[in-house]
């Protein structure tokens, strides 16, 4: 089934809208460290800060159009976080490419962490242009654009959990990394649970993420990542100083 009955199409983009929110949610991950840092905050870091604020705003403003079927509005949208998007992919490129080096360095949990970064990011792009190419299909269409924001969630939500549950007791660091992922996994099981995995966007989303999670545990301790990363990522990024 490619398209969705008129009556179900409201239900689809609600539950597409929950998984913006539960981004926006998850941001608030940042904000104890963003404040906490801000004067020594570089140009990079809040670039991208400013492009993931502006394309949650415009995606939810997008699924607010097509939930009330005002169409010309969404084209508008649309077009306007073209720039958007590329910029928040771009800025989280370069900040993944300029601080993989001193995260793998500080253990495996954070070499786990930036695996899924590597995986997810170029997955949200591949999600982005599969929501532009499907974009008369409606249903697959908000799918697709709705699980770039996939990508966007652990990191906040990591962050999230940290400060809310852990650092509060004094609880290991570690610990964020499989709360987190779960939430995640079983955030994405309950979409494809309501939509009975008719659509397409959300039984990739999963099972990239999922796979992803999994391999993490894999990767962690694996030679070729660790010397890609502090070899040729270290190389590369002391060179653009």
């Amino acid at each position: 089934m490619t398209d969705a009955r008129a009556g179900e199409f409201p239900e689809l983009i609600a539950r597409y809208q929950w998984l913006v929110v539960v981004a926006v949610i998850s941001s608030l991950g940042f904000v104890p460290s963003s404040v906490i840092t801000f004067a020594s905050l570089g140009l990079a870091h809040l670039t991208h800060a400013t492009f993931a604020i502006l394309w949650l705003l415009l995606l939810s403003l997008q699924f607010l159009w097509l939930r009330k079927r005002v169409f010309p509005y969404h084209r508008i949208t649309g077009w306007i976080s073209i720039p958007v998007f590329l910029g928040m992919v771009v800025s989280a490129a370069f900040l993944l490419w300029m601080t993989a080096p001193a995260a793998f360095a500080q253990g495996p949990v954070f070499r786990m962490v930036y695996w899924v970064d590597f995986v997810l990011l170029p997955a949200s792009v591949v999600f982005y242009f599969l929501g532009i190419f499907y974009r008369k299909n409606l249903p697959l269409h908000a799918g697709f654009l709705s699980m770039t924001v996939v990508a966007m969630i652990p990191p906040g939500l990591g962050r999230l959990f940290y400060a809310v549950f852990l650092y509060p007791f004094s609880l290991p660091l570690s610990w964020f990394y499989f709360p987190t992922m779960a939430i995640v996994t079983l955030l994405l099981l309950q979409i494809g649970f309501d939509e009975k995995w008719r659509y397409a966007p959300v039984r990739w989303a999963t099972a990239i993420f999922v796979l992803t999670f999994l391999s993490s545990y894999l990767v962690q301790s694996q030679v070729w990542l660790n010397d890609l990363v502090q070899v040729h990522f270290h190389s590369m990024a002391t060179s653009a100083h």
